[in-house]
């Protein structure tokens, strides 16, 4: 039987894009939502028309107790999770101002606390060759201004996939993280001074896509990277 992935954050964007690239590659699909129902069914349907068997969860991942009922859902309705990407958590500003500490509470419960959550909800029926991914970003290791809460959640991220690492890697379970920098996305376009500006600071120069880093997820969950645990990978352009 083909293995089970587990993608938050599916519908859309860089989770979307995981979720077809897992398809191509053999696996059957679970994935989190949280508002785009409509973007959810499209992309299972999508899956379904090249055979591919795939299901979406409603889940809003900003409450504290919703990692285990996901964890608990997809366990249910579809086996036990082989692979597991913790992808939930979009990029915001986050000017110090008064209010960052409660931004700073929403973020970390979203992209940290429940990938930590789910997690730990897993992994008790995983075994040797699976794997948890963990999305990062590049501004976790070289933020700009105004990001600070969202920086700190994905350096949080980057430091949570060393220790995992250690923790399960005696049971064979890998944890590796991507880190992607400027990705092109249709449905987040930036304007056109500063695509021009984030160009220039890449060696190729160019923004990535978001199959860049799907393609780069099929292959840290492949068999052939087997050896590669407790990193996060730069997916950036020769960002400088």
């Amino acid at each position: 039987m083909s293995r089970l992935a587990l993608v938050t954050g599916g519908s859309s964007g860089i989770g979307a894009a995981i979720v077809e690239e897992f398809g191509k590659a053999g696996h059957r699909l679970a994935f989190s939502y949280r508002e785009d129902r409509d973007g959810a069914e499209a992309l299972v349907a999508r899956m379904a028309s090249v055979g591919v068997d795939a299901q979406a969860f409603p889940c809003d991942l900003a409450d504290p107790h919703a990692a285990e009922a996901l964890a608990e859902t997809v366990t249910r309705a579809m086996g036990q999770v082989s692979i597991l990407v913790n992808n939930a958590g979009p990029g915001r500003a986050t000017p110090l101002e008064p209010g960052i500490g409660a931004a700073m509470r929403e973020i970390t419960q979203v992209g940290l606390a429940s990938a930590l959550e789910l997690s730990a909800h897993v992994t008790p029926g995983m075994g040797a060759g699976d794997v948890i991914l963990n999305i990062s970003s590049l501004n976790g290791r070289e933020p700009p201004a105004t990001v600070s809460a969202f920086a700190a959640m994905k350096a949080g991220l980057d430091a949570a996939t060393r220790a995992l690492a250690l923790e399960l890697g005696p049971r064979g379970i890998r944890v590796v993280g991507i880190a992607p920098g400027p990705i092109e996305r249709a449905d987040a376009p930036r304007p056109d001074a500063l695509r021009d500006k984030i160009r220039s600071k890449t060696a190729l120069p160019r923004f990535g896509s978001v199959t860049d880093v799907a393609h780069l997820a099929r292959f840290v969950v492949s068999e052939q990277a087997g050896f590669l645990t407790g990193e996060t990978i730069g997916l950036h352009g020769g960002w400088h």
